[in-house]
C-alpha cells in the first residue's frame, strides 16, 4: 500500500469534528441534545438527523427561540458538512438570515460559522476562509474561548485541503491553546497537529501511536476510526502487515460516514494493487 500523506481525502483531518458544549438558556434538555447532536453526527448520521427534528421541534415550542434557532442551524450544518451534503436549501436560510435580519453577536457569529461550514462542503474555500476569519473576530469580541479554538481549527482544516500545510499547521497549534484536556476538543484537535505535523516530517509515528492508546483507554469512540485510517495510511510503506491491521480495524467499525468509507475503499484498492 502507498503512503498517501498529503493525498486528497486518504489522511483524515477533522472537517468541522467539533465537540461544542454551549449553553444559551436555562433548557439543560435543549442544550444536552444538542451537544449529543454534535458529539454523534460524524458517524450516526441517521440519528443525528432524528435528534435534530427533536431539536428543532424544541425549538419551536420556546418562547424564546431565536438564538436556539441559530444553534439548531448551525449543528444541521456541521452534520451536513461532515457527511458532504450540500443542501442549498439550508444556505438560504442561513444567508437570509445574515443579510435580512437584526442578529445577536452569538447568533451571527453561529451562522456565519455554520455558512462556512456550507462553503466549506462546496469546495468554496477562498470564501470559507474569509468568513471564518470574521467568525473569529466576532468570538474574540465576545471572549468566547472555546469557539476561538473551533474557529482556529476550520481555519487549519481550510489551509490543509488546499495545500497550505504549514499554515494548516500553525492555527491547529493556535486551536489547542484556547482549551484544556478535559475538553473533548482538544484531542480531536490533538489529532490535526499530529496528522499534519507526521506530513511535514516534523513527527514520527509514535507520536500517532500514543494518541491511539490514550482515545482507546478512555474509549474516544469518534476518533478512534480516524486513529486507525491515519496509521493505516502512514504505514502503507513502512510495514505493510500492520498498516492492512489498522485498516481492518477501521473498517470493521460500524459507521454512516461515506467520506471514511470512500478512504477505507481506496486503501483496500492500493493494497491490492
Amino acid at each position: 500500500m502507498k503512503n498517501f500523506i498529503f493525498t486528497f481525502g486518504l489522511i483524515t483531518i477533522f472537517l468541522l469534528f467539533l465537540d461544542i458544549k454551549l449553553t444559551y438558556s436555562q433548557n439543560n434538555k435543549f442544550d444536552s441534545l444538542a451537544d449529543e447532536i454534535n458529539r454523534i453526527s460524524n458517524l450516526q448520521k441517521t440519528k443525528a438527523l432524528q435528534l435534530l427534528d427533536s431539536l428543532y421541534v424544541m425549538v419551536y415550542k420556546s418562547s424564546d427561540s431565536s438564538l436556539l434557532l441559530a444553534r439548531c442551524i448551525f449543528e444541521e450544518a456541521v452534520l451536513k458538512s461532515r457527511h458532504k451534503i450540500i443542501d442549498t436549501i439550508l444556505e438560504n436560510r442561513i444567508s437570509s438570515k445574515l443579510v435580512t435580519e437584526k442578529l445577536l453577536p452569538d447568533e451571527s457569529a453561529l451562522l456565519k460559522s455554520a455558512y462556512g461550514a456550507y462553503l466549506s462542503t462546496i469546495g468554496d474555500y477562498s470564501k470559507a476562509f474569509e468568513i471564518q476569519l470574521q467568525t473569529l473576530e466576532e468570538y474574540e469580541l465576545l471572549s468566547n474561548k472555546r469557539f476561538i479554538a473551533k474557529t482556529l481549527n476550520d481555519l487549519g482544516n481550510i489551509c490543509y485541503k488546499i495545500g497550505l500545510y504549514n499554515l494548516a499547521d500553525y492555527y491547529f497549534i493556535e486551536a489547542i491553546t484556547y482549551i484544556t484536556p478535559d475538553i473533548y476538543d482538544y484531542h480531536r484537535y490533538k489529532l490535526n497537529i499530529i496528522t499534519t505535523k507526521i506530513g511535514l516530517k516534523e513527527y514520527g509515528i509514535d507520536s500517532l501511536l500514543h494518541l491511539l492508546e490514550y482515545a482507546e483507554n478512555e474509549k474516544l469512540d469518534d476518533i478512534l476510526p480516524f486513529i486507525y485510517n491515519n496509521l493505516s495510511s502512514d504505514l502503507g510503506d513502512i510495514n505493510p502487515e500492520k498498516s492492512f491491521y489498522y485498516l481492518n480495524k477501521v473498517k470493521n467499525i460500524d459507521n454512516e460516514n461515506q467520506v471514511l468509507k470512500s478512504m477505507i475503499i481506496i486503501c483496500f484498492a492500493k493494497d491490492y494493487e
